[in-house]
């Protein structure tokens, strides 16, 4: 403990990630407390947004799907982070972006109940095996020496630029400004669950989770986990406000589970966000393959029509005038009850919309199929730069050839020549002795000079065998 003290006190840019397991409401009071101790930041794993009430000061916010960018920048400037529960695995670590791997830039400090979680990605300079309860209740009479006033208003400045207003998006229906609708209505004890889809992004970013257990949602990403996340809740907690947030395809998974609300009167609210697709794999096919959608698009029921043949309340919503006094028609109905609310396709996240999207992916497909031509042109150039070149060095190499045959040749006939002047001369001067024709001792003595600089011979020749020349003196190798 008096090095996690130490530590902490040396930093200058510490931040806690709350995560994880193994929490309960007296932790998170104490984390409080720690972080106030220690004047640390704390951010929140995925989904995790009930380990630490949004509005304290301390708070910066939640690494998240699409967190927000400065958060993630807040985070990598950090010099120390102290996990506290969690893994940090990709969803928090922003796909293992965030630090590291396998040793963090910053000082690194694990709290987790599995041993063997501790070091298998990320090697912790000080490493706790416990629970988050655990630890908490053993650090409660740490206090630092710091103040870091400046960080955590830093922190808290960049998690309200992120939340405070909703971004402009296509169609009549905002998510976004029914979330801030919500969190100025709702209380601070009403627990609130979705499932997977891009319809959570709107709810993650803008409504204000400010009480532990109050945010149920499924960090494995799995869709249809609202629907009976919310039936049981309201059947532990009943005096809770109870509220499901699902998308269409979210909500067609188990929305059969309605029918257990009604079967045992647990009065929740199911917010059906129907784009009529699945938003999530939409937008990865958007991204990833444009102009190639396959298997997304939904035709859904008329979800409102689905609750009231269960015997609940059931209304349609299109725009976000429309909400809030439907919401308060289905609380005062006291029945379990579905807002279907219909959004434009092109509504798919608070930053881009899906037209956006495929715009990106397509001019940056485009610029790879002109790179890849481009590049096909410069190889087909090279292609033919080099079988010109292949042409070229034939033709050399046969003029080579023909070179090498006329030297054969010169080398074979120079030294005939100069046989038979040296022959002609012999018999010359035999001829000048003996007084008998010069022509009648060459024929009489038959002399045969014979130089074959056919094929054959020639490659005789170069394999260093040599020709005969048959002279008066007789066969002599050439």
């Amino acid at each position: 403990l008096a090095e996690l003290a130490a530590l902490l006190d040396a930093a200058e840019r510490p931040l806690i990630v709350a995560g994880g397991s193994g929490w309960d409401a007296e932790a998170v009071t104490r984390l409080a407390g720690f972080a106030e101790a220690f004047s640390c930041p704390v951010t929140v794993s995925f989904r995790r947004q009930g380990l630490f009430p949004c509005d304290h000061p301390n708070f910066a916010g939640d690494l998240s799907v699409g967190a927000n960018p400065k958060l993630v920048d807040y985070a990598k400037a950090s010099d120390l982070v102290l996990l506290l529960g969690g893994r940090l695995s990709e969803m928090p670590s922003q796909s293992y972006s965030l630090l590291t791997i396998p040793c963090p830039a910053q000082k690194f400090i694990h709290v987790h109940p599995g041993a063997e979680e501790i070091g298998r990605v990320y090697r912790p300079d000080l490493a706790f095996n416990m629970t988050p309860r655990a630890f908490l209740a053993g650090v409660g009479t740490l206090k630092g020496s710091r103040d870091r006033k400046g960080l955590l208003a830093e922190g808290h400045a960049i998690y309200h630029s992120w939340s405070d207003t909703p971004t402009e998006v296509p169609g009549s229906f905002n998510l976004g400004e029914v979330m801030v609708a919500l969190r100025n209505e709702l209380p601070r004890d009403a627990v609130v669950t979705n499932g997977a889809g891009n319809y959570a992004i709107w709810l993650h970013r803008y409504y204000r989770y400010r009480q532990f257990g109050t945010q149920l949602a499924p960090t494995s990403g799995s869709m249809g986990y609202g629907v009976p996340a919310a039936v049981a809740a309201k059947r532990v907690m009943p005096q809770k406000t109870v509220v499901a947030f699902a998308g269409d395809g979210c909500f067609l998974m188990t929305g059969q589970e309605f029918a257990t609300a009604v079967q045992y009167d647990l009065p929740v609210i199911v917010v059906v966000v129907d784009n009529g697709m699945y938003g999530t794999i939409r937008m990865h096919q958007e991204r990833e393959y444009p102009g190639r959608v396959i298997g997304t698009e939904l035709k859904n029921p008329d979800f409102a029509a689905y609750a009231r043949a269960f015997g609940g309340h059931g209304e349609r919503v299109e725009t976000t005038a429309e909400f809030m006094p439907a919401f308060r028609r289905a609380q005062d109905s006291g029945k379990p009850a579905i807002l279907h609310c219909v959004t434009d396709p092109e509504a798919l996240t608070p930053a881009r919309s899906l037209s956006q999207i495929r715009a990106a992916s397509q001019a940056a497909a485009d610029t790879a199929q002109a790179a890849a031509i481009s590049a096909n042109a410069r190889v087909m150039v090279a292609v033919q730069t080099l079988e010109a070149a292949r042409a070229q060095l034939s033709l050399v190499e046969a003029q080579l050839e023909n070179v090498e045959l006329q030297l054969a040749r010169t080398n074979v006939v120079a030294p005939v020549a100069g046989e038979i002047v040296q022959r002609n001369a012999q018999v010359g001067a035999i001829a000048s002795a003996s007084g008998t024709p010069m022509f009648s001792l060459m024929r009489d003595a038959a002399l045969e000079l014979r130089a074959d600089v056919a094929e054959g011979d020639l490659l005789r020749l170069k394999a260093g065998q040599g020709v005969r020349i048959t002279t008066v003196g007789g066969a002599a190798p050439l």
